[in-house]
């Protein structure tokens, strides 16, 4: 993917499994409206690619139209004329999806014979088994599956995801190599990836199987149907009777006889088909299996039929549910809960890293560093994360030196604003002139009296003292409450 088709390895991968139809059975369609709205807000906010299985019905198709109205939408905001033309860069939308090559109505076009080729959707065919590739996905895969049973896709797309998870030429938030980082911190290489699970059926049990053996995260939409309802109910069976006990007795008096009745209600011709039916049954309860049996909580479950469930905030969801399965490394804490950290500044998500990350530290023994405070400071919309950093204890007259304060204006992303407006038509520098050495005691201290009347507010010496000597012309809180004005 990288050689052939130039692509950048994301900062996340969302693996979308679904089965081959309609989702019929989610009913409440204000909860795909708002699915659909946050997976396309989380898309905006971080590097992400989006796997589904390509066709064009059912989730997938789902998908293909929010990104096909997200791309719309960007368009037009770069439009000349539009008033709000100037925005923050926002990240590619990337939607893979990888599909088996018997099940495409045009299989034969596909050959390999041409290098561009030209296809026109004219209606899925299920009776056959015969589906279209979705026209709003950016990238495709198509698998030639010659396996007995057909589980060579389930195979090749864990051979996919567990290479992504594993790949050390990712790029990290600040630029560096993960590898470089993660040889620096001790911690192991891993890119965030995570399967959510929507409906479902029997030829996507063997893959999550393999998926959770693999020791990787699972997202269940419970109320969406299918294998995902089936998941969810033998999840809250086996949880109820205690987290860390798994009662063999209870599995097999109770739980598997349940959930064979419920798949002959859902699929009647499994009552003549015994063998396919425990085999389905079978490794429901093993998924569940692996997901208890780990010290990691791998599986989360969403009830999209709550009250409180709100998939706007499907970003946080997925947050969650990662690092609910990450493994503990009391040796490595601090590492892990910069990373953390970094994940969720990212993905501009304050709340989890309020009640994920800094809960896990209740003592305040983690600082966030200057790195990490000046990136919430870069970045568009982060205001709430300076604010927390603040509220734990950072010391921004300890962070903001001369330098420091002329690069965050040279680096800003909203850079027209401060060009237009100030630098341009309160200043009158040209465009093309560049921000001088003597920036902070001239034209910074220029504006801030011209538009406040306070005279020589900033002073490059007092700043350089304040930072590096820690030598005050007041005291240390005088000093913080105006390095926190200037940043202001």
């Amino acid at each position: 993917m990288q050689s052939s088709w130039h692509m950048n390895l994301p900062s996340f991968v969302l693996l979308v499994v679904s089965h081959s139809g309609p989702l019929s059975q989610w009913t409440p369609t204000r909860q795909l409206d708002n699915f659909k709205q946050g997976l396309i807000k989380a898309a905006n906010t971080t590097d992400m690619w989006i796997v589904t299985n390509g066709l064009n019905l059912g989730m997938s198709k789902e998908i293909g139209d929010a990104v096909r109205l997200e791309l719309l939408r960007r368009r037009a905001l770069r439009c000349h004329k539009h008033p709000s033309r100037n925005r923050a860069r926002v990240p590619p939308l990337t939607l893979v999806g990888i599909v088996r090559e018997d099940t495409l109505m045009y299989a034969h076009c596909l050959d390999g014979r041409q290098s561009v080729v030209q296809l026109e959707n004219e209606g899925n065919r299920p009776e056959e088994n015969k589906f279209e590739l979705n026209p709003d996905h950016s990238h495709y895969i198509v698998v030639r599956d010659d396996t007995v049973n057909r589980t060579g896709l389930g195979y090749f797309t864990l051979k996919l995801e567990q290479s992504m998870a594993t790949d050390l030429t990712t790029d990290s938030l600040d630029g560096t190599s993960k590898a470089t980082e993660a040889s620096m911190d001790g911690l192991p290489v891993e890119l965030p990836l995570l399967s959510l699970l929507v409906a479902g059926d029997i030829t996507c049990v063997r893959f999550l199987h393999d998926h959770l053996k693999r020791q990787m995260p699972l997202v269940v939409l419970e109320g969406s149907g299918g294998l995902a309802d089936l998941l969810a109910f033998a999840y809250h069976q086996v949880q109820r009777r205690g987290t860390r006990v798994w009662d063999a007795e209870f599995v097999e008096t109770f739980l598997k006889p349940e959930l064979s009745s419920t798949l002959c209600e859902l699929c009647p011709s499994y009552r003549e088909n015994p063998l396919a039916r425990n085999f389905f049954r079978d490794k429901i309860v093993e998924c569940i299996w692996l997901a208890c049996q780990q010290q990691r909580a791998l599986l989360t479950v969403v009830d999209i039929r709550s009250q409180a469930c709100n998939l706007a905030d499907i970003d946080e969801v997925l947050l969650k549910a990662v690092f609910k399965a990450q493994r503990p490394n009391e040796q490595l804490w601090h590492k892990q809960m910069r990373k953390d950290l970094l994940l969720t500044l990212d993905w501009n998500c304050p709340h989890v890293a309020m009640s994920e990350v800094f809960l896990k530290d209740p003592s305040c023994k983690f600082q966030v560093d200057r790195d990490i405070f000046e990136l919430a400071l870069l970045r568009p919309g982060r205001e709430e994360f300076v604010r927390l950093f603040l509220d734990r204890g950072f010391q921004v007259h300890r962070y903001l030196t001369p330098r420091r304060l002329k690069q965050l204006f040279q680096r800003v992303q909203h850079e027209e604003f401060f060009r237009s407006l100030c630098w341009e038509g309160v200043l009158g520098h040209g465009l093309s002139s560049k921000i001088g050495k003597h920036f902070v005691e001239n034209e910074l201290n220029w504006l801030i009296s011209t538009l406040a009347g306070l005279q020589n507010f900033v002073d490059p010496q007092e700043l350089s003292m304040n930072a590096a000597l820690g030598i005050y012309t007041q005291d240390p809180c005088a000093a913080e409450r105006k390095a926190v004005v200037v940043l202001s």
